[in-house]
């Protein structure tokens, strides 16, 4: 016969007892998760590292009202959050920002409702969730609203790109409301700033002071300041492009060192999927469509994670190629075209190396269960997270 009926192909067919094994395991792996089992887009919500959620819940829980990033407590029942949208979305602006609403927030793994704050009908829908009422004259309501907006401007949550975007629309926060210092955003600030400053100190030439160099620098966090017109000037960008190239070449300067401690995150994730996550201890048990949906969710596991290696390698090899041509040969064309391009680059390689940092999150959590870590089950779960957190396409309204 050239084919064969499911189930009783070679290799595939495991008698009675081990289907009833399997069965069980399914099922107390079910009971023992709850809800939650086979829920990799909440896993990434409610679990994703702090570049992607800023769970509310337990800002709430843990702060008072003097380090509360937010006045309107129905805000503290939700957990925001960063999402992709690459196919359907703004190519400008390609993740988007949501509020995940818990049924029950002690157990938020039990599913609920986005508000997505860039669709039309999001502010009806805090009202009827959250009770905040847009039209209202709350101020803290209103200060609430704006700080919701300033964080859809940037593609992730990293502390130091939300506090330089609160700090461009001149709103300052104190330690603690983002789960950081004053002096460790100092620190990651004189990083980036020293990076930004070979550019800087090219264009203005070997006679220009310090002084005027420090000032331009200073200029690219608040392109308002008129020592902006150096950068502009050197790279042809017109005054009503400067300040979100000069915030996308920030941000991407800020992931360029970011990415530098997240490289032993992406061999792990590469060694778990070639190990485990390729051939987990019991896979002979298990029949063959389960086998080769394993294999298919590693494969499109294996082509996410290629691709947001593939944009962040090609992002900074750019950049510093760039900024190499222009130092060295004094050739300003390779850094005109990358500034140009930067804030298309800025919110892809945003997503990618989040994607990244929540891939190597969701290996660690599995490999901190001995016993069970190299089980079907449990590789398949992980997977599936995986999947969820490397995939560009936008999550469902229902969660």
């Amino acid at each position: 016969m050239s084919g064969g009926v499911s189930g009783f192909e070679k290799g595939s067919y495991r008698g009675a007892s081990d289907g009833a094994r399997i069965l069980e395991a399914k099922e107390a792996e079910r009971r023992r998760r709850g809800s939650g089992y086979n829920a990799p887009i909440l896993h990434r919500i409610v679990n994703g590292t702090s570049a992607t959620s800023l769970n509310l819940i337990a800002l709430g829980a843990s702060g008072d009202g003097e380090t509360r990033l937010f006045k309107k407590g129905g805000l503290y029942s939700t957990i925001l959050y960063k999402y992709p949208n690459f196919t359907k979305g703004d190519s400008e602006r390609p993740v988007e920002t949501a509020l995940y609403v818990p049924h029950d927030a002690a157990e938020p793994m039990k599913g609920g409702y986005g508000i997505y704050l860039r669709r039309a009908s999001h502010r009806g829908v805090l009202k009827e969730m959250l009770g905040l009422d847009m039209a209202g004259d709350d101020p803290d309501l209103k200060a609430d609203l704006r700080l919701l907006d300033i964080l859809d401007e940037v593609p992730s949550l990293d502390p130091f790109l939300v506090r330089a975007r609160f700090e461009f629309h001149d709103i300052s926060l104190g330690d603690g409301q983002l789960r950081t210092t004053e002096t460790e955003h100092e620190g990651m600030r004189r990083i980036v700033r020293q990076r930004i400053g070979l550019i800087l100190r090219h264009a203005a030439g070997a006679r220009a002071s310090e002084a005027k160099i420090l000032r331009a620098l200073e200029a690219i966090w608040n392109p308002r300041m008129e020592e902006s017109a150096l950068f502009m000037a050197a790279f042809g960008i017109r005054p009503e492009e400067a300040p979100k190239i000069f915030f996308a070449l920030q941000g991407i300067t800020f992931y360029e060192h970011a990415s530098i401690t997240a490289r032993e995150g992406m061999e792990l994730v590469g060694a778990w999927l070639r190990g485990p996550g390729q051939r987990p201890d019991d896979l002979d048990l298990y029949p063959r469509y389960d086998r080769e949906r394993l294999v298919m969710l590693r494969e499109m596991v294996a082509k996410g994670l290629a691709t947001c290696f593939r944009h962040l390698s090609t992002t900074f090899t750019t950049y510093d190629l760039a900024l190499k041509t222009f130092t060295v040969r004094d050739d300003a064309a390779p850094m005109r075209e990358f500034l140009q391009r930067a804030n298309e680059r800025f919110w892809r390689i945003g997503f990618s190396l989040s994607a990244v940092l929540n891939a190597e999150a969701i290996v660690e959590r599995v490999m901190q269960t001995p016993g069970t870590a190299s089980k079907f089950l449990n590789v398949l779960e992980a997977l599936q997270q995986l999947h969820a957190a490397v995939n560009d396409e936008a999550t469902g309204h229902l969660l």
